[in-house]
């Protein structure tokens, strides 16, 4: 049984249940449950969501009936409803019907999908302790970890392990424009894209950029997450983070100059805190310097990756950076020197500045601005636009490398 399996509860003496092979009864169904249950009248729709949840070594089943009497308690390990395309009819009727539904069968996981966002599609939802909404357009995976979170909800199944908090890699500097957000953004579709789960939090609070990047809109203003940190939880601050089509999920900084003031080390702490719970990988933009709110995540980081320039002055500010980083013994073995544009032509060698710094240079990332220029243009990372670029293959590099700091 893999981990993921494990995760949901034992799997069914039968993998494959007799409703779920071939076209769907409309009795009720077979004893063996299914860890996913479509209640969707769209096979078009089905088809890619069943298939995913199968790679992940999930069964699935659909229910066609409008009042999903296919569902049964111990049926189904998790109801997805198809509010757009539903056998009950229209959005307003199908999201009734799944009212009816969960109040039939209190404590089923349901996650709801959804052509578009409404008020009136969350109001009813949130009256009846659904949380877990996701939009069409963000495709199989989004609804699967919707699917997780769902089942996470209900409390942890027994016997099932106890999830490891994630491992937090903090991208730091103490000046700007040495490509911190760059290699944050690169680095965390990179995890992403091997499968885990993995989430970029923008901390350079009034004047962040990684949603540009990333070419992301806020789902909500950042803003009124800070004022809600006593009922924050991974479901919540879910809502606040928009989806990369990588799979990455973005926390962008508030916007507005007026509100670098606004956040504590009190805001970091906790919501860096839920992510740990939420995520596998947890990519950190920090600001440049080291401003005392961002202590907690300083604190919390697997590694902190410094990132310099070869140059006079970026000597100094590295030395600055290193500095604050390394605030102790633990903090000086967990700080990595990244040095961008490592080439002779383009400043001081990585030799000279290892002998300047007394620090060993940890990875390189190389100008490369065929790759990372118009990716930044486009809102496209240079690992998907560019991914034979030489900027890409140090991202590469700096994967593997961290794959080796996890403990």
């Amino acid at each position: 049984m893999s981990a993921l399996q494990e995760s949901w509860g034992a799997a069914s003496p039968d993998p494959r249940p007799a409703w779920r092979s071939g076209r769907p009864r409309r009795s009720a169904p077979a004893a063996a449950p299914a860890d996913l249950v479509l209640w969707t009248a769209d096979p078009g729709w089905a088809g890619p969501v069943r298939a995913a949840g199968e790679a992940a070594g999930l069964t699935a089943a659909v229910a066609e009936t409008p009042d999903a009497s296919e569902v049964s308690a111990g049926s189904a390990g998790v109801l997805i409803v198809d509010l757009d395309h539903s056998p009950a009819g229209d959005a307003d009727s199908a999201l009734q019907a799944a009212l009816r539904l969960v109040e039939r069968l209190p404590g089923l996981p349901t996650v709801l999908v959804v052509e578009e966002e409404s008020v009136a599609v969350y109001r009813g939802a949130l009256r009846h302790g659904l949380r877990h909404v996701v939009r069409r357009e963000e495709g199989p995976d989004a609804v699967l970890q919707a699917a997780r979170a769902a089942r996470r909800s209900q409390g942890p199944e027994k016997g099932a392990a106890e999830p490891k908090p994630a491992a937090v890699w903090a991208v730091c500097g103490a000046q700007g424009g040495v490509g911190r957000t760059t290699l944050a953004t690169n680095l965390a579709v990179a995890l992403s894209r091997r499968g885990r789960r993995t989430a970029l939090l923008d901390l350079n609070a009034g004047l962040g950029v990684a949603h540009v990047f990333l070419d992301l809109q806020p789902r909500r203003p950042v803003s009124e997450l800070l004022s809600d940190l006593p009922r924050l939880d991974g479901d919540l601050l879910e809502e606040y983070m928009p989806r990369h089509d990588s799979g990455v999920r973005l926390l962008p900084a508030p916007l507005g100059a007026d509100l670098g003031g606004f956040v504590t080390a009190e805001h970091v702490d906790r919501i860096v805190t839920v992510a740990r719970e939420r995520f596998e990988d947890l990519v950190l933009d920090l600001p440049a310097g080291f401003p005392a709110f961002a202590e907690p995540a300083l604190r919390r980081a697997t590694a902190l990756l410094v990132v310099a320039a070869p140059d006079l002055a970026g000597l100094s500010a590295a030395q600055l950076a290193l500095a604050g980083a390394a605030g102790g013994p633990a903090d000086r073995a967990r700080t990595r020197l990244v040095l961008r544009h490592a080439e002779r032509r383009h400043g001081l060698t990585a030799k000279d500045v290892e002998a300047a710094l007394r620090t060993p240079v940890w990875a390189h990332l190389p100008w490369d601005g065929r790759a990372t220029t118009p990716a930044l243009n486009r809102g496209v990372p240079s690992v998907l636009a560019r991914p034979r670029s030489r900027y890409a293959a140090a991202v590469a590099r700096v994967v593997a490398l961290l794959d080796k700091e996890r403990r």
